[in-house]
């Protein structure tokens, strides 16, 4: 019974505006420096660490974690935190621009190798 909860709930996931393909073809691959991009994505798209946890499949203490790691290690906030809301702070918004022109940067560049792949 438990397990189709979790596959129910699961299923309710909320859609990613970013590539999701792309990011799950590099997650396993990027250096410790570059982790929690994913999570900040999330987070900055939802509006909310809960939001961004239930759309990536994990806890909102793990996304918090990953976001606060992420912060640490660029030395700056990322985000503006109240216990209503979150907004992304003026370097917030300039990091997520960046994050997300690498990330469809990528997903053309997976596009076109799997295509090419495809044409052999």
């Amino acid at each position: 019974m438990a397990y189709s909860t979790r596959r129910m709930q699961a299923d309710k996931r909320p859609a990613r505006s970013y590539n999701a393909d792309t990011m799950s073809i590099i997650r396993p691959t990027l250096p410790g420096r570059l982790q929690g991009i994913e999570e900040f994505m999330a987070v900055a798209e939802q509006g909310s660490f809960v939001g961004a946890s239930q759309m990536l499949g994990m806890t909102g203490s793990g996304v918090g974690k990953a976001v606060a790691r992420l912060e640490a290690r660029l030395k700056v906030r990322l985000f503006q935190r109240t216990t209503r809301k979150v907004s992304l702070t003026v370097e917030g918004q300039a990091f997520l621009m960046r994050c997300k022109a690498v990330v469809a940067d990528l997903a053309e560049r997976v596009s076109a190798i799997l295509c090419n792949r495809e044409i052999d």
